[in-house]
């Protein structure tokens, strides 16, 4: 009895504190339920823990209160914890993402949270006064490890049963309905349907590249300056405490149906450098395994004279993005720990006026050299628990205050620029990395992103159309005129006639949804499969819709993995369609890009998979001149019927692979002269008779 307490009574305590602080629960039928369900959930997952623990290690336990007194200090940590990313990613912690809770990083930012150590306050002191009265308290059997064991098999069928029978009332957050440890678990125990790709033509209507639009300007000759300042977690809400930004969307270009397609940091940054959908089915993000992506923007910039800067508020560290910048091609890139290398860290990092003053220093030493730029700046003020000067806390939210200031600090930053005579030829361009919402309206709220594009040429434009951060790499090339390596979307320098669907998702919720022109989906989480809402033309209204066939859920589901099997750097299912799928391939590329070589670095070239048909491949690892690259980079996992892709060959293995037998290469080779994107292909010899499936790919230094 006494273990239960130690390890319940602050999950309950923080339950109760998430409610109460939460401004997305209003009190009806559904959320009544949801609450008392979470508090059952709470009761049998910590019995069959404390029970577990009570076998294994109870009497010591048991006995020795400062043992006790130690439970109670690590479970009201965990559940506080807990109950911040509750209150503001509205998800239960999820246990993949431990590593970044474990980060300096992150500690020192959660700690310099007010309302953590308020929370954590009232929780040790309730539950440390509540262990100090049960420890006197003599329970019959408590040190019996028979009786323990009795004990477990009933907490067992009742797990299970929470598990399996227990409902979950619908249209209510997970995390009031749910222990954490219990959406852990239904995570592991969950199953997927099979991956069939022919329920949905899934490339053609999610992974397209269309550009067939009408341009909305003359795109300037010049080559313009690209100045990207990402704002962590703004929302389209968000503008009503922004007086100065709203005035810039009356002379620009102002985007308020952008979507953002995930939740993190990284993701949002990837889709926006990449123009490629994020995950959605798994836990990794495709940010950590961009060295076998297509080319970044950055490096396509880059190959057309561009110098090319990152900078962020936060320590780069964090979730690697110091590694992630480097691979998409940034050749300096900075954070706090390099901005200001000799200050310890303080919360999550720079004010944004701090990360704008660097940034206008790095811009004055840019503009005295020929060529042009592009910067990135990645701010961190507007992250709970916010950076804001006490002149600006007066009167208001906390939260309200972070937003005006970095309205303030932007609004000083631009004046800046344009003192200088530098918009003149920038195109600056301010969007979210994702939404953080507080009170979310709708299930879309986590979504509604913002996107404002401030040109030279001063064009005024209010867009009507639904955009995602998918389509800001390939509206960036269409703008400068400079071909794409494959990107997704549409330039959002063009007019279309018709709609599109978009791919959505929640990381912390493990939501995914498809987003049609009239209709909104839900494919997870399980217990909301095949959910429906009619979605009006501003995003805001919802109207809840019946069920969709398990056909559909199926077609829709197929997407999500379409985008991870196929596209995913690390586990492709090479189909060998060319662009009109009309008949196989034999030939595609695997890999687009390694880069920074010098004379004598060695590399080491790995392939694995296995054949569902007797083929005979070829695998080539070329250097492809930049003449040629607008005819390769045709799709988004580029395919050619016929012809040979091979120019300038670096290495060349042959093999034989029989059906279903796996096959595995390990090469390595010198390299002669200093270049960078080179590229590996597989071409298949004769009829094409099966699929090629690649478990793993890398092509990296010896030294990596």
């Amino acid at each position: 009895m006494r273990l239960f307490i130690a390890l319940w009574l602050p999950a309950f305590l923080s339950r109760f504190l998430a409610v109460f602080q939460s401004r997305s629960i209003s009190w009806d039928v559904p959320s009544t339920l949801s609450f008392f369900r979470g508090a059952w959930s709470d009761v049998v997952i910590l019995s069959v823990l404390s029970i577990v623990l009570g076998v294994v290690i109870g009497r010591v336990l048991d006995k020795r209160l400062p043992v006790l007194l130690g439970l109670t200090l690590l479970s009201s940590v965990f559940h506080c914890i807990n109950l911040e990313h509750i209150l503001y990613n509205h998800a239960v912690l999820d246990l993949y993402f431990s590593k970044y809770a474990l980060s300096k990083t992150f500690v020192l930012g959660s700690l310099s949270s007010v309302g953590f150590w308020i929370s954590f306050g009232v929780v040790m002191a309730v539950s440390m006064a509540c262990i100090q009265m049960v420890s006197r308290c003599d329970f019959p059997g408590g040190h019996d490890k028979g009786g323990r064991i009795w004990l477990l098999g009933p907490a067992v069928v009742l797990l299970g049963m929470t598990l399996f029978w227990t409902p979950i009332p619908f249209a209510t957050p997970s995390w009031l309905s749910q222990h954490v440890l219990e959406v852990a678990l239904r995570q592991v125990i969950s199953s997927d349907s099979p991956f069939r790709q022919d329920e949905i033509d899934i490339q053609h209507r999610y992974f397209e590249t269309d550009l067939s639009g009408e341009p909305l300007f003359s795109y300037p000759r010049a080559k313009r300056n690209i100045l990207l300042i990402v704002v962590e977690g703004m929302g389209i809400s968000h503008l009503k405490w922004m007086p100065k930004l709203v005035q810039h969307t009356q002379k620009a270009l102002f985007f308020p149906k952008f979507l953002t397609l995930q939740r993190q940091t990284n993701r949002g940054m990837y889709t926006l450098l990449y123009g490629d959908y994020p995950n959605f089915l798994s836990k990794e993000s495709k940010a950590d395994r961009v060295s076998n992506s297509r080319p970044g923007l950055a490096h396509v910039l880059a190959q057309h004279g561009y110098k090319t800067r990152f900078f962020q508020s936060a320590p780069l560290s964090f979730m690697r993005k110091d590694l992630f910048a480097s691979r998409a091609g940034f050749e300096v890139v900075k954070g706090y720990k390099e901005l200001l290398p000799n200050t310890p860290v303080a919360g999550w990092g720079l004010s944004d006026a701090a990360l704008f003053e660097f940034a206008s220093l790095e811009i004055d030493h840019l503009e005295s050299e020929s060529r042009p730029w592009f910067l990135t700046l990645l701010t961190v003020g507007t992250h709970p628990p916010y950076i804001v000067p006490n002149a600006f806390l007066k009167g208001g939210a906390r939260k309200q205050a972070a937003y005006r200031y970095l309205d303030w600090s932007l609004s000083q930053f631009l004046e800046r620029l344009n003192v200088k005579g530098i918009l003149q030829e920038t195109a600056v361009f301010i969007t979210s990395d994702e939404v953080g919402v507080l009170a979310p309206k709708t299930i879309l709220s986590e979504h509604r992103g913002v996107l404002l594009a401030i040109l030279p040429e001063k064009h005024v434009h209010h867009s009507g159309e639904r955009w995602s951060q998918a389509d800001f790499a390939l509206s960036i090339t269409d703008y400068l005129g400079v071909p794409h390596p494959g990107y997704l979307g549409r330039s959002l320098f063009r007019q279309y006639n018709r709609s599109r669907s978009f791919l959505l998702g929640n990381v912390y919720t493990s939501a995914q949804m498809v987003l049609e022109p009239s209709v909104l989906s839900v494919t997870r989480p399980p217990f909301e499969q095949g959910r429906t809402w009619a979605v009006g033309d501003d995003l805001e209204t919802l109207h809840s819709m019946q069920y969709v066939s398990q056909q559909e859920l199926h077609a829709m589901r197929a997407t999500f993995e379409w985008n991870e099997k196929v596209e995913h750097s690390r586990m492709r299912e090479l189909l060998f369609y060319d662009s009109n799928k009309q008949h196989k391939a034999n030939t595609a590329i695997l890999q687009n890009h390694i880069v920074s070589l010098t004379p004598n670095d060695v590399l080491k070239l790995h392939l694995k998979g296995k054949s569902s048909g007797n083929l005979l491949i070829t695998v080539i690892v070329t250097k492809v001149k930049e003449t040629g690259a607008s005819d390769l980079f045709k799709g988004h996992v580029h395919v050619k019927s016929g012809g040979d892709l091979v120019t300038e060959q670096r290495f060349k293995k042959s093999l034989a692979l029989r059906a279903g037998e796996p096959f595995e290469l390990n090469e390595q080779f010198t390299v002669e002269k200093a270049e960078d994107w080179l590229y590996v292909h597989v071409l298949l010899h004769g009829r094409v008779g099966g699929v090629l499936t690649i478990d793993q790919i890398a092509l990296h230094r010896d030294s990596l």
